[in-house]
């Protein structure tokens, strides 16, 4: 049987490592000292297999600037813990649902759009149509009337 890898998007390599950062939270919690061995290095090694080397910086830096990471003290550095707003963030489907979602959005607003034109087209042509009725009433009016 042959394993075929296929290589993971950004928003699934921040989606694995967040999930181990969530499993870590139990572990910290637990007092396990495995806990204390749960470096950012070690996590993207076990976690992405298709890691490049400007990667790990870019995907910590993501994390930390959109709040889901946070160093385990001041000055203490690793292991780092994910914050309330990082766990929140991963139980409802963490990037990857984030990106369906936009994405969602998206085409929602772009088939309204099109809604909207089509309806207009047609809210033109009936005015046009009601003017059209008026004038010939006006003018079958006139012409019978006389």
């Amino acid at each position: 049987m042959k394993i075929i890898f296929t290589k993971m998007t950004h928003d699934e390599k921040l989606n694995a490592i967040l999930y181990k950062y969530l499993h870590a939270e139990t572990l910290r919690l637990s007092n396990d000292p495995r806990y204390s061995k749960l470096t950012f290095d070690f996590i993207i090694k076990t976690q992405i297999s298709d890691n490049e080397l400007w990667e790990k910086d870019f995907l910590k830096d993501r994390l930390f600037e959109d709040g889901y990471l946070k160093e385990n003290g001041i000055g203490r550095g690793e292991p780092y813990f994910i914050t309330n707003s990082g766990i929140k963030f991963i139980q409802s489907g963490g990037y990857v649902k984030d990106r369906e979602r936009l994405q969602l959005n998206y085409q929602i607003q772009k088939d309204t759009l099109k809604t909207n034109r089509f309806s207009r087209r047609h809210l033109n042509i009936g005015i046009f149509l009601t003017i059209i009725g008026i004038i010939v009433t006006i003018v079958l009016a006139i012409f019978f009337n006389y």
